[in-house]
């Protein structure tokens, strides 16, 4: 039989014989759906969007598609890949993504016959960075040690956290680059002092880590000293603003920055790191300044260094009052001079402030020279016809020699200005004069 395209729950069956000799009708209801000849698909998901990224994730959202009969769901594309689908919403909400990574995303529409749309516009999505952050360390135990008091800039801290880590980082105090400063760390033991040794740490360059050269600013080794102390400059170098410091407080050995340790305690707490607080005091002078290896065009320069009393950032080479250059290091190649000439220099020291300090002892160069020589002159051959002898003053030279040019500069003989003197040559020929 053939089921007419008339959608409806309402329906039943009815047989019957020719001529109405009997007839029968099914005593249920049953469903008639849309046929399989719809081939229309639904449009296109509009306006796609994607929201809230983070480094793992998105959200996705767009406008609902429509179709001749009813649009059944949608399927979600990372690429060319399908990965996810949804019923009726136009959200979806994309995981396990890359930190760092652009992804591009699409959404195609399909209804109940199995049609599918085109894909609707892309969108192209970044994730954010991966976040980092600080390796975990704490002492396993404290029941018998644990660190009483950390004293540092305005951080005055009485710790009564029983924890092998305790997190202080919403204390924090400002230090100065090119500062000074004291940590004073005190102990506290349950009934007997054991011995304790400490590490403190400060992110200096602020990349969540305490690996980078002098960020571990203090340490003291196993004792039973209370409290203990330690100075150490915060250095010009150091990236403004704030970052992490690491106290450890370890049972009888140094502790590292990342470890867990069978006794003791780790704090950590904020330091807010600002510029050099009013440096106006200029560098020593350089000393000791001297040119050595000088030739017609180019001199050495060296010198002492300098001190300041937050740190030396180079020096200025002089010649005469002109800046020649400025370097790092306590020697400089000076070059482009010209020969035979006399020249000073003075070297100038700078700090990280802009303040500069008076000049170096001046050191005063003559470059040598330039080198003259004769021109060249020779025979070509000597087989026919050479020089035999020379007289001239004290010079008496009869010559063996057969090159075309025959250098004699070793004779010599003493002539008075204004005096006539008489030179005499004699050739020598092979055979025909």
């Amino acid at each position: 039989i053939t089921v007419p395209n008339n959608t409806g729950t309402q329906n039943r069956i009815l047989i019957k014989g020719t001529n109405h000799i009997f007839f029968d009708v099914s005593n249920t209801n049953f469903t008639i759906t849309a046929g399989s000849s719809d081939t229309t698909a639904p449009t296109a998901p509009t306006a796609l969007t994607a929201s809230g990224t983070t480094a793992t994730g998105t959200n996705l959202s767009w406008t609902a598609a429509t179709d001749n009969v009813a649009v059944t769901g949608y399927d979600v594309y990372q690429g060319a890949t399908v990965i996810g689908s949804t019923t009726t919403a136009t959200t979806y909400t994309v995981t396990g993504l890359t930190a760092s990574t652009t992804y591009s995303f699409t959404v195609k529409a399909k209804d109940g016959s199995g049609n599918i749309s085109a894909a609707s516009n892309a969108v192209s999505v970044t994730t954010l960075a991966a976040t980092a952050a600080y390796c975990a360390s704490q002492g396993n135990n404290t029941a018998d040690e644990k660190i009483g008091k950390v004293v540092f800039g305005s951080i005055n801290n009485t710790s009564t956290g029983t924890a092998g880590y305790e997190d202080f980082t919403s204390l924090s105090t400002s230090v100065s680059k090119g500062t000074a400063y004291t940590v004073t760390i005190t102990p506290q033991w349950t009934s007997s002092a054991y011995p304790e040794a400490y590490s403190v740490w400060i992110d200096y360059n602020n990349d969540k880590d305490f690996d980078d050269a002098g960020e571990q600013v203090f340490t003291s080794a196993a004792s039973t000293t209370t409290p203990i102390s330690g100075s150490f400059t915060i250095p010009a170098t150091a990236a403004s603003g704030p970052t992490r410091m690491r106290v450890s407080m370890k049972y009888n050995a140094l502790p590292t920055a990342c470890e867990a340790f069978p006794y003791g305690q780790v704090e950590d707490y904020t330091v807010n790191i600002t510029a050099a607080a009013g440096d106006t005091t200029a560098p020593s002078a350089p000393t000791s300044l001297t040119a050595s290896g000088t030739t017609q065009t180019t001199t050495n320069l060296s010198w002492t260094a300098s001190t300041d009393n937050v740190g030396v950032t180079g020096y200025d080479v002089y010649q005469g009052a002109t800046l020649k250059a400025t370097v790092t290091t306590t020697s400089y190649a000076v070059t482009g001079l010209t020969a035979a000439t006399a020249y000073t220099f003075s070297v100038k020291a700078n700090d990280a402030a802009g303040n500069t300090s008076a000049a170096s002892n001046t050191v005063s160069v003559t470059t040598l020279s330039s080198t003259v020589s004769y021109c060249a002159s020779q025979g070509n051959s000597t087989t026919d016809e050479k020089i035999s002898k020379v007289v001239f003053g004290t010079i008496s030279n009869t010559s063996t020699g057969t090159a075309g040019y025959e250098n004699y500069t070793t004779l010599s003989s003493d002539a008075t200005r204004g005096s006539a003197y008489t030179i005499t040559i004699t050739p020598q020929w092979t055979s025909t004069v």
